[in-house]
């Protein structure tokens, strides 16, 4: 009996040609949605129009694409955002990444398995991710954030309950 795998779309933004086409045909070849962009800019664009389950973001973008990638992980607040990150990059740049929003880093150094089994669990993980919305506005009850017209909106955590409550009994 054929066991059902669900479709996932998977955005990848990353520098590293060998590792992105690496990675293209794996998932490709289990019949996943791929879509490659070719810097932070179209990957932006690809992210408003596609919605990935999840992206696969270099964070050692060029000083101008770094804070494209910021918005990449904020104003997408239904997809995962993975980090890819070498091995000169310090804990505090690590940070920045969660601080960001990203749920995860993989060093381009892993074995190339323990790569996608790290993205495989990432992606089952946003399959569970609860995520309501209410007209213009987004509540994402996994993380606690709450995104009005796709911009971050900072509540207490008192404000945050009610709402979730009334969007809840909508």
């Amino acid at each position: 009996m054929m066991q059902y795998r669900p479709i996932y779309r998977i955005l990848l933004i990353l520098e590293n040609p060998e590792v992105s086409s690496r990675i293209v045909d794996r998932f490709r070849e289990r019949g996943d949605d791929v879509l490659i962009a070719s810097d932070a800019a179209h990957g932006m664009e690809l992210c408003a129009t596609h919605r990935p389950d999840l992206v696969l973001l270099d964070w050692q973008q060029p000083e101008k694409d770094s804070a494209i990638c910021k918005q990449i992980i904020r104003h997408n607040p239904s997809t995962n955002a993975v980090l890819c990150v070498n091995e000169k990059m310090s804990v505090k740049e690590i940070s920045q990444g969660f601080d960001a929003g990203a749920c995860d880093y993989i060093r381009y150094t892993l074995p190339f398995e323990e790569l996608i089994e790290r993205v495989d669990v990432r992606l089952q993980h946003s399959c569970s991710e609860k995520i309501l919305t209410f007209s213009h506005i987004t509540i994402n009850q996994t993380r606690h954030k709450v995104y009005s017209h796709e911009k971050e909106v900072t509540l207490s955590k008192k404000e945050y309950s009610l709402l979730e409550y009334l969007v809840l009994r909508k």
